[in-house]
């Protein structure tokens, strides 16, 4: 199994993921998300990740639509299903959570007031670690001046 969807409410496989295209993540590109990895099959600084989804969704005025207690209850809730559907190793294995919050479905318009209930997708996926090579020798990284929001 490659990935399992949580999509505002319904815990699914990825074939079955579905957002509506009158989402205004889609519409607009409306949304946030974060990405937390377990470690010992434990979500890591949980707590900091939805203080940054939380600090990047007030930034354009979106509402997450639940507290922190309740996202994390999905998150979890998603992860078990994952594992559950997921081979031994899929089980023992360390996964990836992407949360994305969007604007959600509402007239077609820039009046954020037009959508007042957010979409939320979790998408849990086995953790692909970087080879090895990478933290025998490093990886080669270029850094930009130019900073953007």
């Amino acid at each position: 199994m490659s990935a399992v969807a949580y999509v505002n409410g319904r815990i699914c496989a990825q074939q079955d993921a579905l957002i509506s295209v009158f989402d205004h993540g889609f519409l607009y590109g409306e949304g946030v998300y974060e990405v937390i990895r377990t470690y010992g099959g434990e979500l890591f600084l949980v707590g900091r990740h939805f203080r940054r989804l939380r600090a990047s969704a007030s930034m354009i005025t979106l509402d997450v639509g639940m507290s922190d207690r309740a996202l994390e209850e999905v998150v979890r809730e998603t992860i078990a299903a994952y594992r559950a559907g997921a081979g031994e190793e899929g089980r023992a294995g360390e996964v990836l959570a992407r949360i994305l919050v969007t604007r959600g479905i509402g007239e077609m318009s820039y009046d954020p007031s037009k959508s007042p209930h957010p979409s939320l997708v979790v998408i849990v996926k086995p953790l692909v670690p970087p080879p090895a090579a990478a933290y025998d020798h490093g990886v080669a990284v270029s850094l930009v001046s130019v900073v953007r929001n």
